[in-house]
């Protein structure tokens, strides 16, 4: 319980670590482009019109290549915090335009270069003590939209609770996009059926904007 506690205000920089060093088979562990989950952030792209989209926290880019697919005219590209995942993500995704190893809140794109920004999963690593930074460089980068797949939830009750019982995290995605200017914010839940695990379940949404 005492450890739980303490959990809730660890830093980012605890789980930047640990996925900076986690060493697994990133194709064998993550390489599922088919995933029914990811067909959710394909149709939340629908309502955009782009021509390039960029994924922070990539991984080994499965998401990108179900974007490839089905945009193959598309620039398209993303960082993940780990080297591995990345020199795999080169190796099965050649035709991206770029994919780096890179961190959340210091891109180093210009303001509004970049169509649609995306996350998948990504936030929830993000603490209270980076979320704002991290989502100040999302809308300084996007040009016209951004697609989240995270942990939402307007409850602050429920979001402690999340923190508490796990070291992951859930914000108010509707007043934090307000706050750096999004607006036509849409919020969809997960259906169960699409990502059946805890805390998915609960607190797993589609969350899209423009810039």
């Amino acid at each position: 319980m005492l450890y739980n506690f303490y959990r809730m205000f660890t830093s980012t920089k605890k789980n930047e670590r640990y996925w900076k060093n986690r060493k697994i088979d990133w194709q064998q562990a993550y390489w599922t482009p088919n995933h029914s989950h990811r067909e959710l952030i394909m149709k939340a792209l629908e309502r955009f019109n782009f021509g390039s989209i960029f994924e922070i926290g990539c991984g080994a880019g499965a998401n990108l290549q179900r974007i490839h697919e089905l945009y193959p005219k598309t620039q398209f590209g993303g960082i993940d915090i780990n080297n591995d995942a990345i020199v795999l993500a080169k190796k099965l995704l050649p035709q991206a335009q770029i994919l780096d190893v890179g961190v959340a809140d210091d891109i180093y794109f210009s303001d509004n270069s970049i169509d649609v920004i995306f996350t998948d999963a990504t936030l929830i690593y993000i603490g209270l003590d980076k979320i704002n930074a991290v989502m100040k460089e999302i809308t300084r980068i996007a040009r016209n939209g951004i697609v989240l797949c995270e942990f939402h939830s307007e409850s602050w009750w429920k979001r402690l609770l999340l923190k508490f019982f796990s070291h992951l995290n859930a914000y108010n995605y509707k007043k934090l996009l307000e706050k750096y200017g999004a607006y036509d914010i849409q919020i969809t839940k997960i259906p169960k059926e699409k990502w059946p695990v805890l805390p998915w379940i609960k607190y797993g949404y589609i969350i899209s904007c423009r810039i």
